[in-house]
């Protein structure tokens, strides 16, 4: 309620009883009268009747001015002076109590006013210690944040939930390159945002299975790798490795990628080349091979003989200069274009067991005649591979249950999967070889031929070896050498401090609060702080948005290197009164796209975040007004910085976005520009959390109620 309706409402209050008594005093005294005396009374009454009544209106008007004085003298500067302080202490330390209000009041605020300006003094004299203090320590976190912004690796941290906390230019030009330069994608890396919507949920999900059960089985360093299919198409390496909490349990994750596509074209042309070379060695050594039967099988007069001879020398001589270039043939595989890890055979079988439960719904025990062998395998690629040929062979055979022996021989690693029932034809299992795998949940871009290729793996058809009636797979991998299974040690838990403008650790914290989202606090939720510029003020008569700004707002933090910011060709005329208020020309939006091309743009920009906004109905309406044309609802909870500044100072009339940010002492940098808007929107509503926090409204649905409290709730376009 308003200041001044409680201060008149108490007033009407204080006057009613105050007759209530008079009256009451009056019907007792007049019962004491005698009949003469009330006859006197009469008298004296209908007399002075006149004089009486503009006595009583006189002091009625002379009462009602000396209340509005008090009121705007008294009451009304000592709201604001209360209002004012709060903004000293959670806002703003250099703001000053105004002097207004009568003698006394004046007096208060320059007290007030002196006592802030000996706290403001303190203040800086503390700051300043502490700047000293930690300048050190500042020095060494901006050369730590430099190291990782420049680092060649693609860095990318993550919580548990896959939101974004971490990442650096590297992994925005790998994995994004068009982000850096164009307008925001549709999958931008932000922030907040989810790492799911830039890669497969199963390469992640999988990878962190594994990782788990390496650290169950206590080891103190556990990492994976996975192939990553990059928008560009390039195949990417990464190495995913966990984070870790004191309780050793997995916090989030690290995300290492390297862009290889260089390196890996150029071994890709020098084994061609090599290839190339082969040929030619196959044919000088054909060429030697047939005339040393010639030699050894035919009489030859002595001519023949030395011109053969002369032909052995020549093509012997080519062929020892191609064997010289052996080195560089050890160099490139061409059949393993991105790493392989070693791991145990049988720890690999028992992940293959479980995701034969998971994913098909199939039983598979593996019975394992070996000790620990390791193998170089992609366990994502592989895994996926063999798990599609499975459920191929159950689509063909109905089978639910496969029996695995897994042993070593011949320095390869065996694995039977044997089933009760028909087997599967050879040119089906050929056609499945040659096919991508595609099923619930698992979707690979390589054909699995490719993929066994890259492992140097063999899938064929077994029937009878393990007694009468046994039919089945076998698939062979070769063994890893005790000098070739070399696992790379390292830390697995890192422990975060600083903050660099592309990360925000503290959103570890937030990662296992998931209440419902009108239960979480105002400081732990993600926003998109927007604006939009119209050709006018009217969004049913046919006005339409020409520009969207926006920025981000994570944690508590403004991120200015995370905006939204699109002109739009509204087609149609644009009125030259609009244009005086801010600044497009019509020539500024002719080769801009529509607001059917953009709209779905910003929608997911905003993704699964709260929207904010001054006077934020407006905008809302103009969008409201596009969903049936571009199919775009936006359903985001939303909160008003004009109903908010109200709630906090229901004691200001002016409560437009220059007078808050004035009286919040924000700066608006680009006035009347959606972005420039967007932006200073943000800066008041960042102060106004502090301020709301302090009258008990610290959630979601606590800023919503309060907002609808607020008369301007009522406005509607």
């Amino acid at each position: 309620m308003k200041t001044q309706h409680k201060f008149w409402r108490a007033v009407g209050v204080i006057l009613v009883v105050a007759l209530i008594v008079f009256a009451i005093l009056g019907i007792a005294l007049w019962r004491h009268f005698t009949i003469e005396q009330q006859a006197v009374l009469h008298a004296i009454i209908d007399r002075y009747f006149l004089f009486f009544l503009m006595t009583a209106i006189v002091l009625a008007v002379a009462l009602g001015f000396a209340l509005d004085w008090f009121f705007h003298f008294y009451i009304i500067p000592i709201n604001q002076i209360i209002e004012q302080i709060k903004l000293i202490n959670t806002v703003d330390p250099s703001l000053r109590v105004r002097n207004s209000g009568c003698h006394d009041v004046k007096c208060l605020a320059e007290a007030i006013n002196q006592g802030a300006e000996a706290q403001s003094q303190f203040r800086k004299s503390v700051e300043q210690q502490l700047h000293a203090a930690r300048a050190e320590t500042e020095a060494e976190r901006n050369i730590l944040a430099a190291l990782l912004e420049d680092l060649p690796q693609g860095i990318l941290v993550c919580n548990i939930d896959g939101r974004i906390v971490f990442y650096n230019r590297k992994v925005r030009e790998v994995l994004m390159p068009h982000q850096l330069e164009g307008p925001v994608p549709i999958h931008a890396i932000g922030l907040g945002r989810s790492v799911f919507s830039l890669i497969d949920t199963n390469l992640i999900m999988q990878s962190l299975d594994r990782i788990g059960q390496k650290l169950s089985l206590g080891e103190t360093a556990a990492s994976e790798r996975f192939l990553y299919e990059a928008q560009s198409g390039n195949l990417l390496p990464m190495e995913i490795i966990p984070v870790l909490d004191s309780q050793h349990h997995i916090s989030g994750f690290i995300l290492y990628v390297e862009d290889q596509t260089v390196k890996l074209q150029k071994e890709k042309e020098l084994s061609m080349r090599l290839q190339s070379w082969q040929h030619q060695l196959v044919q000088h050594v054909s060429v030697i091979k047939s005339t040393v039967e010639i030699l050894s099988g035919e009489a030859l007069s002595t001519p023949e003989r030395e011109q053969l001879t002369a032909l052995l020398a020549k093509e012997t001589e080519l062929a020892a200069g191609l064997l010289t270039r052996r080195d560089i043939a050890a160099k490139w595989t061409p059949n393993q274009p991105w790493p392989l890890t070693p791991v145990d055979a049988v720890e690999w079988t028992r992940f293959l067991s479980h995701r034969v439960s998971e994913a098909l719904h199939m039983q598979m025990k593996v019975g394992a005649d070996l000790q620990a062998v390791p193998i170089s395998v992609d366990m994502h690629h592989l895994t996926g591979a063999l798990l599609y040929v499975l459920h191929q062979v159950k689509q063909t055979t109905q089978v639910s249950t496969i029996n695995g022996r897994l042993y070593l021989k011949d320095n390869w690693v065996y694995l039977d999967m044997l089933w009760t029932g028909p087997p599967v034809d050879n040119e089906a299992l050929l056609r499945w070889k040659h096919s991508l795998t595609k099923i619930d949940g698992i979707e690979l871009t390589i054909p699995i031929i490719d993929i066994f290729r890259a492992h140097g793996a063999k899938l064929w058809n077994v029937r009878g070896e393990h007694g009468a009636g046994s039919i089945g797979l076998r698939l062979l991998i070769p063994a890893l050498e005790a000098d070739q299974a070399v696992v790379i040690e390292g830390p697995a838990t890192i422990i975060p401090d600083s903050r660099p403008e592309f990360y925000d650790f503290d959103l570890f914290q937030s990662a296992a609060l998931r209440p419902e989202l009108d239960d979480q606090l105002l400081t732990e939720l993600t926003y998109t702080v927007f604006d939009t510029e119209t050709t006018g003020l009217d969004p049913q008569g046919g006005d339409e948005i020409i520009s969207i700004g926006a920025v981000r707002v994570v944690n508590g933090r403004l991120l200015r290197t995370e905006q939204f910011d699109q002109l739009i060709n509204p087609q149609r005329t644009l009125p030259w009164a609009s244009v005086k208020f801010h600044g497009i020309r019509p020539e500024m939006l002719i080769d801009q796209p529509t607001i059917s091309q953009v709209l779905p743009r910003f929608y997911q920009f905003a993704q699964d975040t709260v929207l904010v906004g001054h006077n934020v109905a407006f905008d809302m309406r103009m969008l409201q007004l596009k969903e049936a044309s571009t199919q775009v609802r936006f359903t985001n909870p939303i909160l008003d910085t004009m109903l908010l500044s109200d709630t906090v100072h229901p004691a200001h009339r002016g409560h437009g976005l220059q007078a808050v940010a004035e009286r919040l002492g924000v700066r608006i940098m680009g006035r009347h520009t959606a972005i420039g808007d967007a932006v200073a929107t943000a800066e008041v509503f960042l102060r106004l959390v502090p301020l709301l926090s302090a009258q008990g409204i610290r959630t979601l649905k606590q800023a919503r109620q309060a907002s609808q409290k607020s008369l301007y709730a009522r406005l509607k376009y």
